[in-house]
Parts: C-alpha cells; structure tokens; sequence
C-alpha cells in the first residue's frame, strides 16, 4: 500500500512541480544571505525603495534548508522534497482513515486530498509543510492515549514549526485546541469536564509559548498581527481567493450538503464527535474562501467522511476496490490536465529559472547589458522573486517575501502602496519613488479551459482595463511622453521615464 500512495503522489505531484513558484527566487536569495553573511535577515535585502523596512522572515529555517537543498542538488531536490511531504502526509492520512473504515475509502481520501492540493499550488510551497503537520496532529489526537505524551509531542512539533512557517503553524493552534477539546461533549461528570477545559487552556497557552520560541521574539507576533488586521493582503493575493467558480457557489453546496447529510449524516449522526464538527464547520468556512485552506479543509474532513461511508463500502470486494481507485485516479489525471493551459506545463528540470515562457529573462537581460539605473526599478510583483534570485545586482521594487508588512511612516501596507501606485501612476509618483524604469508584465485575458467549459460551465470575459496586455495607465503616459518604451516581448515591457 506504502508503494501504491508513492506512486499516487509521483503521479500527482507532476502538476505541482511543473511550474516555478515566484516565491522560489525570494528564499533562495534570502538563504544564501544567512549562509553568506552569518545573519538573519532583518530588513528587505535587494529591495530598492522599501530596504529600511523591518523585515521578520517567520520563514527562516525553511529557507535556509531550502537554498542549501537548491545549491547542492538543484530544484529537483525541491521536487523530490515535496513528493516525500505529501507522501508522508498521504500515508498518516491513510492509517487514519483505515482506522475508520475500509480500505477503498482510505485511497479515496488519499487521492481527493492530493487532488485537491494540485489545484491549489504551483511549484514547492512551503505551505505543504503544513498538511503534513497537520496530518501528524491527527495523528497523535487518534492514536496517542495520553495526555502528556501528546502534549510534549505537539509542544516539539510547534517549536519547530515556529521556525519553518510560523504563520502556517499559528493557524494549527486553534486546530489542536479543537481536536483535545472533543471530550467536553461527552456524557462526564462536572468535574471530568472543568479537567478537559484546564487541559484545553494549558495547551492553548504552551502552543502559542512554543510560538514565541524563534529568533525575532515580539516582531514575530507583530508581523502575525500585521496579517490577521489587515484585509487588504487577503483580498489581492490569489491564493487566498476562493478556489471555486462559477456556477459553484452556495446555492449548489446547499443543495449537496443536504443530499450529503441524508445519503450519510441522518443515519450516522452519532457516530461524529461533536467537538469535532465545531471545527469542521470552522475550516469549511474558510475553505470556501480560501485556496489555502481548502486542502487543510479536505485533510481535516475526510476521515470522518470515511467513518460515515464505511458500512456501504465494507461490502464491495477488493477486485472492485482497486478498479474504483484506478478510476479515481483517473479522473484526477483528466483535472489537472484539463484545468491546465497546456502550453504553461513542462516537465520539472534542473533548473525551473530557465524557462523562458512568461519571464522577464529577455527583458532583464537587455537591462543588463544596455541600462544603468540610477534611480529605481520598478516591477512587476509576480517578477520580483525571479529578478532578485536571477538577477542579483539588480535591486527591485517588491516581491512576495512580506506584501503585508506595514509601512512606518503612515498606516499602509507594501502591497496597498504597490497597487495603489500601478492604479494611480503619473508623473508625481514616479517622481516621489524616484523611479527610472519600469518593467511592465504584458497581462493575457483568462482563457477558458476544458475543465471551465465542460465542467464548470463558465464564461470567461476579457479584462477591459488592458489594451495589447499592457494597462492604460502606461499607454497614456507613452503618449504624453512621460514614458519612453524601450524594449518589448511577448511578455514584458519596458518604459524609461522621462
């Protein structure tokens, strides 16, 4: 079974490793600074506007593993990396959900959760550290007895976790708190009860202790602060979009959550903790709102979905098990092959930062070779990853590495000051950031694919706010001759300002 999951994740990890993260460039150049410099970084090394910033990697140990793995190895160490995650993460979830029902239904569950994570991602994101923690928390909650033997695992687990993603594992919190606190539902006495609630609140205050167990000590919390208040960050970062699209929407879940509970949950209701659908209902939430959350939403649930399809599926032999599997195979292969572009997808290599499609190689090379900047570039965002992890001597703008941190001088994030720059450039704000040239990404309108057309029904309309992939703002300046263009391809435009 151990060899079939590999095989599972192989299978479906080719999408997830079939594309350059643009966050990759970023903690590369982030841990070749600790190795190179013998420090932690404390402001935004290779930014050119905001480098007197404050910057607190809550990442840290993630990215120096991850740029020691990269320059021993290449990428396909990060490939190899992400395929032993998921299939560690494949192989706990599975235990569990044998544990619950049967056999069929435990591969089912491995494969919906690895779908579902396919869809999610490109590339190798921390993020996956986090279902893999997850899954051990389950783990431990299903398997681990004792109280004090858990909580000196989960305490190491999020000391640890505090250092590789912090932030991931702050959102574990609440999960593990929920999970020990089944037990208040249950038929005890007063006493038993108001035991489990001092457990509970022990454990809640030495998981958030264990958090504070990292290098940068208050900036940490501060820097989670930063993303928890602010909800601009959330509103214009994709990942953190809904995952579903027209037609789905509630309307459509209504209707399945109803045929679902009289189909499983009218019969079976007893057989779900209570405690336990508190915080299922917590993470459907956020899963519906959030491509981040969705596979934590999956990882969480399908255990107990398990539980409650065992009867019906305890029947069926194991001959029609495999072949049930094997389709469910390969419908997630026709998923993620139709809700893909096609001419985006190549196979994972070497070195991912040589693919030319959709970069700004041609365009930072001509840079390179015929411009001294004086004064500052500015940048796409999604390109700020590749330019400063490609393109060391040049300093950018922005990239991923912390859009939500707060400006000092007025209550404003890097990534509001971001777009409220490219919404509203002009002659003022490129004095003001003394800006010389400005590399523009040419943005295609969405097309459809095979999966939107045939399966999701939807309509996709062409964005009207860009004229030839380039926004409006620019091509009104070219003509006032604010901007001169001076370079041009498929992908990218360069203006020097005037």
């Amino acid at each position: 079974m151990i060899i079939l999951i590999v095989l599972e994740n192989i299978f479906l990890a080719l999408n997830r490793g079939s594309f350059l993260d643009p966050d990759l460039g970023w903690r590369l150049r982030l841990g070749q600074y600790m190795v190179q410099s013998g420090h932690l970084p404390t402001n935004f090394v290779g930014y050119n506007y905001y480098h007197n910033l404050v910057f607190v990697d809550h990442q840290w140990l993630s990215n120096l593993l991850i740029y020691l793995a990269y320059e021993k190895w290449g990428y396909y160490s990060l490939f190899a990396l992400c395929i032993i995650i998921f299939s560690l993460t494949s192989i706990i979830l599975y235990k569990i959900c044998l544990k619950k029902s049967t056999f069929l239904a435990a591969n089912l569950a491995v494969i919906l959760f690895l779908t579902t994570v396919s869809q999610t991602y490109y590339g190798f994101r921390l993020q996956y550290i986090i279902y893999l923690a997850t899954a051990i928390i389950m783990y431990v909650n299903e398997f681990v007895t004792d109280y004090i033997k858990r909580f000196i695992i989960y305490l190491i687990l999020f000391i640890l976790g505090s250092n590789l993603h912090g932030g991931g594992f702050l959102i574990l919190v609440p999960v593990v708190v929920l999970l020990e606190s089944t037990k208040l539902f249950d038929k005890e006495t007063i006493k038993a009860k108001l035991k489990h609630i001092g457990e509970s609140a022990l454990l809640a205050i030495s998981l958030l202790l264990a958090m504070s167990v990292n290098p940068y000590g208050f900036n940490f919390w501060k820097t989670m602060w930063d993303y928890i208040v602010d909800p601009y960050y959330k509103a214009n970062i994709a990942e953190w979009h809904s995952i579903m699209t027209l037609p789905i929407n509630w309307i459509y879940l209504t209707v399945f959550a109803i045929l679902f509970f009289l189909l499983t949950v009218e019969k079976n209701w007893k057989r779900i903790e209570r405690g336990k659908l508190l915080l299922f209902i917590a993470v459907m939430y956020f899963a519906y709102s959030s491509k981040r959350t969705m596979p934590l939403f999956v990882l969480l649930v399908v255990p107990e979905v398990c539980l409650l399809l065992k009867d019906g599926l305890k029947k069926i032999s194991k001959k029609i098990s495999i072949i049930a599997i094997a389709v469910a195979l390969a419908v997630a292969a026709f998923i993620l092959i139709a809700n893909s572009n096609g001419k985006e997808i190549t196979l994972p290599i070497k070195d991912p930062f040589d693919i030319s499609f959709g970069s700004p190689k041609m365009a930072m090379e001509f840079l390179k070779k015929n411009i001294k900047i004086n004064g500052n570039l500015y940048n796409y965002y999604g390109w700020g990853g590749y330019i400063t992890w490609e393109y060391p001597e040049q300093d950018i703008f922005i990239d991923g590495r912390a859009p939500q941190a707060f400006l000092t001088d007025r209550r404003a994030t890097i990534l509001r000051e971001y777009q409220e720059i490219e919404a509203n450039i002009n002659s003022k704000v490129l004095e003001e950031y003394n800006i010389d040239y400005i590399l523009v990404r040419k943005v295609s309108p969405y097309q459809c694919t095979i999966f939107d057309k045939k399966v999701l029904l939807a309509k996709c309309n062409s964005s009207k706010r860009y004229v030839n992939g380039i926004s409006e703002n620019y091509i009104n300046m070219q003509d006032k001759n604010v901007l001169d263009k001076i370079f041009e391809d498929p992908f990218s435009v360069i203006f020097k300002v005037n």
